[in-house]
């Protein structure tokens, strides 16, 4: 778990946004030209994708993402945890309209699921 975090913070560090193949990676101005369900589309391959490379699938497969304006406007990301288990990850695109800033956002909420799942109620 711990080698899966430092990797992603080292991603994330270099600005980094390809996971796995080329397919993935995606400019600022096509991300920018797509719809907000293309968009969660393409979230999508990137969680699925880091969840493969970084955390060993680990992560819950049925996370929902969402890409919406977060009510409280200061917020690029946040990550809800339902009973059960289960997450709904928000990207709010008018902090997160481009590939590395919309990857990175993904990633740090990425983070905040597996700790949970690690920790639980104690962190």
């Amino acid at each position: 778990m711990r080698k899966a975090i430092i990797s992603l913070f080292l991603l994330l560090a270099i600005g980094g946004g390809v996971i796995g193949n080329q397919d993935v990676q995606i400019s600022r101005k096509k991300l920018q030209a797509h719809s907000a369900q293309e968009r969660m589309k393409f979230l999508r391959i990137w969680y699925d994708g880091a969840n493969e490379e970084y955390f060993s699938n680990t992560l819950p497969k049925d996370t929902e993402i969402v890409y919406h304006n977060i009510p409280d406007n200061t917020t690029m990301g946040q990550t809800t945890h339902h009973f059960g288990d289960t997450f709904t990850i928000e990207i709010d695109p008018r902090f997160n309209i481009g590939d590395p800033t919309a990857t990175s956002t993904l990633y740090h909420e990425m983070c905040h699921i597996d700790v949970w799942m690690v920790y639980g109620d104690e962190f």
